[in-house]
């Protein structure tokens, strides 16, 4: 049946539909399972949001629960399905981390530089795209060395907790080697030079670094060789089709080689030509070598103040030849004199003021009465910069000229000074501030109202404001006027208005603390070290002696610490304290000689492990073996066992306990047949370390004892004081113990504790035996011994010129007969360490010596001093350097005295020179010195020779 009516059949349509949608609502849409989510999750869900077991859920209650759920951090992803009878499933797609990251197939590279590319950790949670692109990086990292076949594959292993496992797998084939060096160039001889050279590189692999370190061979090579104008190009690499070698071209451009020939020099030796030439500088900026070298020459007379030089430059090829000759005539003319400074214009200030500044604040050259143009300018304008620093806005030299005398070896220099007014401070205002007042600012920043504006002081005083609010907690805090409109002058520059807009920003406390990236190191640890409490002002002192110390402790590679709300307005801040731990193991093995006795031979092996469960808990121990195998031929050992304890009761305090037992030759006398003393020696210490501040460390000895055995090599008898020595009388071993107790103080301001090249270091140590602790009868003494070093740079850093000077005092104690200071406790010179030159285990090389007014050393068990002993070391040593960074040389003098009461010592104070060579390392220079005694006795060696690591 058709209708035409179309108003009837919408209203047929309309029925149809609300007859739909009132069949749809019979059912109650409702939620009717949870799938892949947390138990827990689910119970929590249904706590906080009760309405989600209801019947006809919402929309919005749906919403709720997918924001409630994300929010707990576990879930990936979260959604609502409908089922087919109408109602709904929630199912949760749990966050996946990685359980583990493999590397397998890795040979050729270090499995530890392919982590490096490692942005991500176990644990963390899973990022596919992070974990594609650090194969890229591998990918590339192989390329980079040689294996452009290399293969990176990626799986991603799904494991029983549905994490991620990611294994990449390395298939690395053959590496690209270099099958051979062309060098392109006119000049036969270059090439062949070049082929030699370089022959080396051949079936090496091909490398991104390889190739950069052969170019710069290269160019040194060149340079070295006097091609100074010669320029690379390249290379230009060709590949076989499996890329499994390659074929290297160089062009060589300009390859002349230069020599230089110059005459009429009378001031420059030759030496002192060639180092102003700097023919092996590797900053060619000009392509003519000759007329750069002319110039390189003329500068350096001006410098020396021969203002009058002139070079004349001719250059002679060689027929048939790549060679260029270049021949300088030298013209030196006189050296000038500085005859004076006369100083026009309005100035405030007697002539010679000026005179005196300019001479002094232009050049070295110039403080010493000589001329050179160009350090008088750089005068003139410190001269302009200090007086407008001290106020005088306007000051400029309006004009300057220089007058010879008739031979042109003397100058007198001629300048028109405007000083101008000097500029008033007319006021001082602070703008912004809220919690500290004006005039509490104003004392901060030292200026006042009505006093001259010096510039340099002011300068200060925004440094001075800046600090003081940060250190009251003001991190934030900033000047908004900086480096703008601070100052305001009027009209005439006579008076000036200082305004500082404060933004003064939250006063930042600490209320809470986040430890990141330990993966080893307990967190307990790093805030006991960082030693910031809950609710404490921050302030940037705080962090930066934080970061000193976490840095000190030894068991990081990196340390970061700072507020995660960072440049807000937040006052109460969280600080995120972010480390990366050390590997906590160091085994070390090794051996040398020396030339104690004339030749000592020695082996160590050492083994520490820092970070014991993550506590920062260390134990070490330490072997040693050495032989004198000039003369004496007997194995001396030393074993030391340490134990740290990082935080005695729950303080910063560290507690160490060491054990130490050695067996040496204390004496050795071939003369009296043979004669060796041997020492045993077992030693426990107990001490206790704090750092006070960040350069003053306390060193506490708690508790020491030392138990020495003597006894001759071969059984004979020790003799006993001032007897003498009898080979056929049998002995036993003498046993004597020494306990003592004392604090020790470290103030150390050195730039670097292994090469310092200024600051200062000092040591103050005090040592108290006595029997009622420990020590044998008539062991009863007091000990001090100090010493200061101060290290001041000459210009460079490479130049430093180090002092030491050192002293003691001892005492005996004990009012028992036959009681005495043991020989070990003795101030005895000699060696590396204290006179360089004298031999400190040689009886005629010591200070004091054997036989010198009676004195005798003795055996290491006897009671040395009766009374008292006092000495006092000084030590001078400049140290420049030689080649390269590492090589440097050092000149050097020691001398000291050791004064024994009952003893009149023919010459009681020793002295030596000397010269040495260092090799610097990151632990200390290695060093070879060569000592000469001033006046050596008959009976001496007049020098000697000392090889040891370290310095002092």
């Amino acid at each position: 049946m058709r209708t035409s009516n179309p108003k009837s059949f919408a209203v047929q349509c309309l029925l149809l539909l609300v007859l739909a949608l009132a069949t749809s609502n019979l059912h109650a849409a409702r939620v009717t399972d949870f799938k892949d989510l947390n138990a827990n999750d689910e119970k929590s869900l249904v706590a906080n949001i009760p309405q989600i077991t209801m019947d006809n859920v919402g929309l919005a209650t749906l919403d709720e629960a997918i924001r409630w759920l994300m929010a707990r951090g576990t879930y990936e992803n979260v959604f609502v399905e409908r089922t087919s009878n109408g109602d709904y499933t929630i199912t949760g797609k749990p966050l996946r981390l990685i359980k583990a990251i493999q590397f397998s197939g890795v040979r050729q590279v270090k499995e530890s530089d392919l982590r490096a590319f490692l942005d991500f950790k176990v644990g963390e949670r899973f990022d596919r795209k992070k974990a594609v692109l650090v194969a890229e990086k591998i990918k590339n990292f192989y390329g980079e060395n040689g294996f452009y076949n290399a293969i990176v594959e990626l799986n991603f292993e799904k494991t029983e907790t549905k994490d991620v496992r990611l294994v990449f797998t390395m298939q690395e084939k053959d590496p690209c080697r270099i099958r051979s060096l062309h060098f392109e160039t006119e000049n036969k001889d270059l090439n062949a030079l070049l082929q030699r050279k370089f022959k080396f590189q051949t079936n090496r692999i091909l490398t991104t670094e390889g190739v950069r370190q052969m170019l710069l061979d290269l160019n040194s090579f060149l340079i070295a060789n006097r091609y100074l104008a010669a320029e690379v190009i390249g290379p230009d690499p060709k590949y076989n089709l499996a890329k499994t070698w390659a074929y290297l071209k160089f062009e060589i451009r300009e390859p002349q080689r230069w020599e230089f020939y110059f005459n009429g020099n009378a001031f420059f030796t030759p030496t002192d030509i060639y180092r102003a030439l700097d023919l092996r500088s590797q900053e060619r900026k000009n392509v003519d070598p000759a007329s750069e070298g002319s110039e390189r020459l003329r500068r350096a007379y001006l410098e020396k103040g021969f203002a009058n030089a002139r070079i004349e430059t001719r250059v002679v090829t060689v027929v048939d030849t790549f060679l260029r000759r270049v021949y300088y005539e030298i013209n030196e003319g006189p050296r000038v004199r500085i005859d004076g400074i006369q100083v026009e214009g309005r100035i405030s200030r007697n002539f010679k003021y000026y005179q005196d500044f300019i001479l002094n604040n232009s050049s070295e050259l110039t403080s010493q009465g000589f001329y050179n143009r160009q350090a008088i300018e750089n005068g003139f304008k410190n001269m302009e910069i200090e007086l407008r620093n001290e106020g005088y806005l306007h000051a400029r030299i309006l004009s300057s000229r220089i007058e010879y005398n008739t031979d042109k070896d003397r100058a007198t220099i001629f300048i028109v000074l405007e000083e101008g007014p000097q500029t008033q401070i007319r006021a001082l205002d602070f703008l912004g501030n809220k919690f500290f007042s004006g005039f509490e600012l104003a004392k901060v920043v030292s200026l006042e109202a009505n006093t001259p504006l010096e510039l340099k002081t002011f300068e200060a005083s925004i440094d001075k404001l800046k600090n003081f609010y940060r250190n009251q907690g003001f991190v934030e805090m900033k000047l908004l006027n900086e480096g703008e409109n601070i100052i305001q002058y009027n009209d005439k520059g006579t008076q000036a208005r200082i305004t500082f807009q404060i933004y003064e920003g939250p006063r930042v406390r600490v209320h809470s603390i986040v430890i990141d990236g330990n993966t080893m190191t307990k967190s307990q640890v790093i805030l006991n070290e960082a030693d910031i409490e809950l609710g404490e002002i921050l302030t940037p002192t705080k962090l930066d002696e934080a970061i000193a110390r976490l840095n000190k402790m030894g068991l990081f590679s990196r340390v970061d610490v700072r507020t995660l709300e960072e440049g807000t307005s937040v006052s109460e801040r969280t600080l995120v304290i972010s480390v990366t731990d050390r590997k906590p193991g160091v085994f070390t093995f090794g051996g040398g000689i020396t030339n104690e006795r004339e030749l000592t031979l020695r082996g160590f092996t050492g083994l520490s492990y820092n970070n014991l469960f993550g506590t920062a808990r260390a134990i070490s121990g330490r072997a040693e073996i050495r032989s004198n195998v000039a003369e004496i031929n007997y194995p001396e050992s030393e074993i030391n066992l340490g134990y740290l304890e990082p935080f005695l009761f729950d303080t910063r305090t560290r507690g160490r306990v060491n054990l130490t037992r050695s067996e040496y030759v204390f004496d050795y006398k071939k003369e009296l047949s043979k004669f060796t003393e041997i020492t045993i020696k077992n030693r426990i210490d107990f001490s206790l370390e704090r750092d006070l501040t960040p350069h003053l460390k306390l060193t506490h000895k708690a508790w020491s004892l030392e138990s020495r055995k003597d006894f001759e090599r071969y059984g004979r008898k020790l003799p006993e004081p001032n007897t003498a020595f009898d080979p056929n009388v049998q002995g036993s071993p003498n046993v004597l113990q020494v306990a003592s107790m004392g604090p020790q103080l470290d103030l150390d301001y050195r730039d670097n504790p292994f090469l310092p090249t200024r600051g200062s270091f000092t040591r103050v140590a005090t040592d108290y035996s006595n029997p009622n602790f420990g020590s044998s009868g008539g062991v009863e003494f007091a000990k001090i011994d100090g010493g200061h070093t101060f290290y001041t740079r000459l210009g460079s850093p490479r130049w430093v010129w180090a002092n030491s000077l050192r002293g003691g005092f001892v005492k005996n104690l004990s009012q028992q007969e036959g009681s005495g200071v043991p020989t070990d406790w003795a101030f005895i010179l000699g060696g590396i360490y204290t006179l360089r030159g004298f031999d400190i285990t040689s009886p005629q090389e010591r200070v004091p010596k054997d036989g010198n007014a009676g004195f005798a050393l003795g055996q290491a068990n006897q009671k040395l001093i009766k009374d008292k002993s006092d000495y006092f070391l000084v030590k001078s040593e400049l140290r420049y350097p030689l080649y390269g960074e590492a090589f440097g040389g050092v000149v050097f003098y020691d001398g000291g005295r050791v004064h024994i009461d009952d003893y009149n010592f023919d010459r009681s104070y020793r002295d030596a020179v000397g010269l040495g060579i260092r090799f610097n390392t990151p632990v200390g220079p290695a060093a070879f010195d060569i000592a000469w005694k001033i006046r050596p006795e008959k009976d001496e060696s007049p020098w000697r020779w000392h090889f040891y690591i370290g310095t002092f």
